[in-house]
């Protein structure tokens, strides 16, 4: 992923300001006194000094799904990652030096979202967009006078960049799903007690041209399941997954609304195996 950011900020910064290879480097080395006593040409230097989680973006919730294998378990959420870069100018004159910065951090900052074209390796295939800061005051670099002293170098003016990845972990842990859950509410004498069950499914919809093929059908979100003999009304999630309240022992006519607005209806045994619906 790294080396797929790079490839795509040198094409940012080419395709952008625009920059010509001939007369501009572009390096990803650590800028120490050896490393600028040999630059020759105008260079623009993008170390990358750091690598964190960003918090502010951290999911907790898992997402439930089937496997391959049919079963179902649980997906870790993505995380974010920001990779910080310190960016640094190169040439003979301080003018020029100047003037390169000052192209390279308005470049970036008209980039707060990298576009789709420039995007490399990786990049390409993530989904979520790659967004950027660029010469903020609450930059990772607290005190850029010790970075310089680390490096064996003389102080210069730098920009601080960020650009923020979402990255898939790729954990998956089984894990059945809870279709009924029982409830014995009352006192000691089971004729007082009163029995709650709260019941969850799975609701698809399979689309006109793919009826009577198998494993075509697909969640349906945002589709009302409704009981009316008991006045219970919920809706389906982004994945298709419902779950009812404070449903009876018994057999129960079940009305299902698509967000489509078709509508169906099914008998529902509670307690069952499975208490997923098709529509």
């Amino acid at each position: 992923m790294i080396t797929s950011l790079n490839g795509t900020l040198k094409e940012l910064l080419l395709k952008r300001i625009p920059l010509d290879t001939d007369e501009v480097d572009i390096s990803f080395d650590c800028p120490t006194r050896d490393w600028s006593g040999k630059v020759i040409k105008p260079t623009v230097d993008l170390y990358l000094y750091d690598l964190r989680e960003n918090l502010d973006l951290r999911r907790t919730a898992w997402k439930t799904e089937r496997g391959e294998n049919g079963h179902t378990g649980q997906r870790r959420p993505l995380v974010y990652i920001d990779l910080a870069y310190f960016i640094t100018a190169w040439a003979r004159e301080v003018a020029d030096e100047h003037l390169l910065l000052w192209r390279v951090m308005v470049a970036l900052m008209r980039e707060p979202v990298i576009g789709s074209d420039v995007l490399q390796g990786q990049l390409r295939d993530v989904e979520g967009p790659v967004r950027t800061s660029t010469a903020q005051s609450d930059g990772v670099l607290r005190n850029p006078g010790e970075f310089w002293t680390a490096l064996n170098n003389d102080l210069k003016p730098a920009v601080i960049y960020s650009a923020t990845v979402e990255v898939d972990l790729d954990v998956w842990r089984e894990a059945p799903l809870v279709l009924t859950s029982i409830a014995n509410l009352g006192g000691r004498d089971d004729r007082r007690q009163r029995q709650y069950i709260a019941i969850g499914g799975v609701l698809r919809e399979r689309p006109p041209a793919a009826k009577g093929k198998a494993n075509d059908a697909l969640p349906a979100s945002g589709a009302q399941v409704s009981l009316p003999a008991l006045g219970i009304n919920v809706r389906s999630d982004e994945d298709g997954r419902f779950v009812v309240p404070n449903v009876p022992v018994g057999t129960h006519r079940v009305q299902v609304t698509t967000a489509g607005g078709s509508v169906s209806e099914h008998d529902l045994v509670v307690p069952a195996r499975s208490y997923d619906l098709e529509v």
